[in-house]
């Protein structure tokens, strides 16, 4: 497949969600995001970008997680909140579950999120359980946000944005 550009992160934003499906909750499992049957091994390189990204993430965190954060970051990106490195705290912190049965859902999901939830407790003085949580939910949306931030920036055509500046 030829590599498609993108002359803003916009773009590549708008493209990379027309990628995943929302499967909606069954009695079997609650909802999720994937990726479209049709681009799995179509070597779609925005596809393959983020899958990449998304594997790297998933070693710390639950799958679903990651791909719900992943679209979630799309979704900032799509939407003008999140246009540099600098608004990726504002988008997580907006993001993170407020409601207690939510974060425990969230905690609940693999063992792999225990992780967070210990690096929050080390890293704060915070002794409240649900405080706690918010920070470990926080710590793995930022991760998650900051790595697909990057990676729909790399997929920024540089020779394509350079056309949308006005010459001097």
């Amino acid at each position: 497949m030829e590599k498609q550009k993108f002359g803003t992160l916009q773009e590549v934003a708008e493209y990379a969600k027309t990628l995943f499906v929302h499967h909606e909750k069954t009695e079997e499992r609650n909802a999720f995001y994937s990726f479209k049957s049709e681009v799995i091994g179509a070597h779609d390189p925005v596809e393959e970008a983020l899958s990449d990204s998304m594997h790297l993430l998933a070693e710390n965190m639950d799958e679903d997680s990651v791909y719900e954060y992943t679209v979630e970051t799309i979704d900032h990106v799509i939407n003008g909140d999140l246009s540099d490195e600098e608004d990726i705290y504002e988008s997580v912190d907006s993001d993170t579950d407020v409601y207690t049965s939510d974060l425990t859902e969230w905690l609940n999901r693999s063992n792999k999120n225990v992780g967070y939830l210990t690096e929050a407790l080390e890293e704060s003085d915070v002794k409240d359980g649900f405080k706690a949580l918010q920070i470990a939910q926080l710590k793995a949306r930022e991760e998650v946000y900051s790595e697909i931030f990057d990676t729909l920036s790399d997929l920024v055509d540089e020779d394509e944005s350079s056309e949308d500046e006005p010459e001097e």
